[in-house]
């Protein structure tokens, strides 16, 4: 969220509205988990210039237990995550909005989705989002 306050000309591609994460391979490139771009839309982006930043993760989970809510990031990846599936996005497009690498040589190899596949992505998550704000 700091990023897109202060450097929103570099890392938010407004034309194709994505965060291009690649930009900032010190944050977003990790051994386990490289994420190389989110898909946003005009919604998520005002919301995200709003929020308060946040980038210690025990500091959200303490914050849950303020409420006495258990917060687990694992269990919203994994809810997320098959909510997708469930509702027919491909399991290389959820892998690829949440940072995975298969073990599929296909797509270790030769899956090389172009820019065309962020659209096909986002017009497929504006119609979920249709749906959960539902």
């Amino acid at each position: 969220m700091e990023l897109i306050r202060t450097n929103e000309n570099t890392y938010v591609d407004k034309e194709r509205m994505l965060l291009t994460l690649y930009k900032y391979p010190k944050l977003y490139l990790r051994v386990s988990k490289n994420a190389y771009v989110s898909v946003i839309n005009k919604d998520i982006l005002q919301i995200a210039k709003k929020a308060e930043p946040v980038t210690f993760y025990p500091y959200i989970r303490n914050s849950f237990w303020n409420y006495s809510v258990s917060m687990n990031m694992y269990y919203c990846r994994k809810v997320f995550a098959t909510f997708l599936r469930n509702e027919g996005i491909e399991s290389e497009l959820i892998d690829l909005l949440q940072g995975r690498i298969p073990t599929s040589v296909f797509v270790r190899h030769y899956y090389r989705p172009d820019s065309s596949k962020f659209d096909e992505i986002r017009e497929k998550l504006a119609k979920l989002h249709t749906v959960l704000l539902n």
